[in-house]
């Protein structure tokens, strides 16, 4: 690599932005951008005296001899330089960097390759972009199709002109929890109830989801809705999100204060969700919540076309999941969901760039490039210190997040909470994907020695903490995905459950009839 001599003096606005054209008066009667006044300009408009032509014809002819004398000189010492034997290269080289130094310093370009540039910060002639694509825009409320108190609730978005920002659909909750007294009657709860909901509740309350386009289902959570927005909010979202933006979701950091069983009624996570139940005299009150709609297609930025009827299906987990009371003489408590709506924002469209897309969706469908997730749960019984099982057997994920809870955790119990993740004294793990294992050195986990760093590591980097490349798709491959585990020591008593959750590119198609079309079943 050779450094390239720069010359400052070469640096010029208009080389970098866009020249600005400056009408006169006569190109157009409606305009007046520039006029000027006596005695600084005489005239405007369309001038009819010399053009630009004259001015450079007579700077020439003034230029003309100093050019013939400069040249003269110049290359009567580059005749002396080859009589003398001497290179020419070097010549022009020490030509070079003299001028270099008659501007008081050496600047060079580390490659011939390196196009020039200037910083925005000088943009001071530049507006902006404005957004013409959309005329108007919405939010509108869906209420239940059903009655409140028959699950699951199901939701309609009527077939209509307006397109759909699906990354803006929003699910409005508002939960109570009542006690089961001696009768089995239910009743409000007091300041003697040590109860509160679990962690992010406005997303963790869902079980399932199930989502349709005209007719066409497009997403399935599997039963384990709960998990995969667990894994989503706590591995990718900054901690400063979670203090602020997240508590409408009912998030509240349990920290180091979390400990087996798997809450701690002294924390602040504990505490703060217990609050929102019951107010600072002890009195039982209705909390609110707001979360966005956790599904696949929600989570990719492109409008829904018009003319589509969207069906959303949300089925809730049951009460002993979502409620966590630490003591063993509790009462049996139930969260009760009073009212259950959807916001959605509707866009309206210029009409003009409405008819055009229609008449590309002709030719072409739309596009919609999203992650496809893919989760399953796997008991591993207990007394065991080694497990092998296939979890995938078509596509292989590119990402791939595991978890580990107790079985007892994972069915639902009122003591304890169902997110309480453990290591279970795991010496290794790998996954085969497509014949490749990851990773190729095992791990030799230690976690009472602190011997983590590796998985750690692999972790963070997984989850897109080191990542700033670009957004694309992998190669598809198609295959087994396996994993293997083993344990320092047996699995305890009752049996553990491993979530995996999988991500793989998805591309949904949708064409001039709206029927739905995907590379990947679901």
């Amino acid at each position: 690599m050779v450094h390239i001599a720069f010359d400052p003096r070469t640096v010029g606005y208009d080389d970098h932005h866009t020249p600005i054209t400056q009408i006169g008066q006569g190109a157009d009667e409606n305009y007046y951008y520039f006029r000027g006044l006596n005695p600084y300009q005489r005239g405007y408009g369309r001038q009819a005296g010399g053009g630009v032509g004259d001015v450079l014809r007579n700077f020439w002819r003034f230029l003309l001899p100093y050019a013939k004398r400069a040249g003269t000189t110049v290359a009567k010492e580059a005749l002396d330089t080859v009589k003398e034997n001497a290179d020419w290269t070097d010549y022009l080289r020490k030509e070079d960097c003299q001028n270099n130094l008659e501007l008081g310093c050496e600047l060079e370009k580390i490659d011939r390759d390196s196009g020039n540039a200037i910083t925005n910060a000088l943009s001071f002639f530049e507006t902006p972009h404005t957004n013409v694509s959309i005329s108007n825009s919405s939010f509108i409320e869906l209420l239940t199709l059903n009655p409140v108190n028959i699950t699951p609730f199901h939701f309609k978005i009527h077939a209509t002109t307006d397109y759909i920002d699906l990354a803006k659909t929003y699910v409005f909750t508002e939960l109570r929890i009542k006690k089961e007294d001696k009768d089995g009657k239910l009743v409000d709860i007091g300041r003697e109830d040590n109860v509160s909901a679990v962690q992010l509740i406005a997303h963790t309350i869902w079980k399932n989801c199930r989502m349709h386009i005209n007719g066409t289902q497009v997403f399935e959570g599997n039963s384990l809705m709960a998990y995969r927005s667990i894994f989503d909010y706590e591995l990718t979202y900054p901690q400063s999100v979670k203090n602020s933006y997240l508590s409408v979701a009912g998030y509240y950091d349990d920290g180091a204060t979390q400990t087996y069983p798997g809450v701690d009624s002294n924390g602040y996570g504990v505490k703060s969700r217990k609050r929102l139940f019951l107010d600072e005299d002890g009195n039982p009150r209705t909390a609110q919540f707001m979360a966005k709609l956790d599904v696949d297609i929600c989570n990719q930025p492109r409008y829904l076309v018009n003319q589509c009827e969207v069906d959303i299906e949300l089925l809730p987990n049951e009460s002993s999941f979502l409620l966590s009371a630490p003591w063993d003489t509790a009462p049996k408590y139930y969260l009760k969901i009073l009212a259950c709506k959807l916001y959605v924002k509707k866009i309206e469209l210029m009409d003009s760039l409405a008819f055009d897309i229609a008449k590309k969706l002709e030719i072409k469908p739309a596009r919609y490039p999203m992650r496809k997730t893919s989760l399953k749960s796997l008991f591993i019984s207990e007394n065991r210190s080694e497990f092998n099982a296939n979890i995938w057997t078509d596509h292989v994920p590119r990402r791939i997040i595991l978890g580990m809870v107790d079985n007892k955790d994972f069915v639902g119990r009122q003591k304890t909470t169902p997110f309480y993740f453990q290591h279970f004294n795991l010496r290794d793990i790998s996954i085969t994907a497509g014949g490749v294992t990851f990773p190729a050195a095992p791990y030799s986990l230690d976690f009472s020695k602190g011997n983590c760093a590796r998985i750690y590591h692999d972790m963070q980097e997984a989850i897109g903490q080191e990542d700033n490349g670009p957004e694309m798709f992998d190669l598809i491959k198609n295959g087994t995905t396996s994993i293997r585990m083993t344990f320092n020591e047996p699995v305890p008593s009752g049996g553990i459950v491993l979530v995996a959750m999988g991500e793989i590119d998805s591309l949904l198609m949708l064409d001039r009839n709206r029927t739905i079309s995907t590379d990947i079943s679901v």
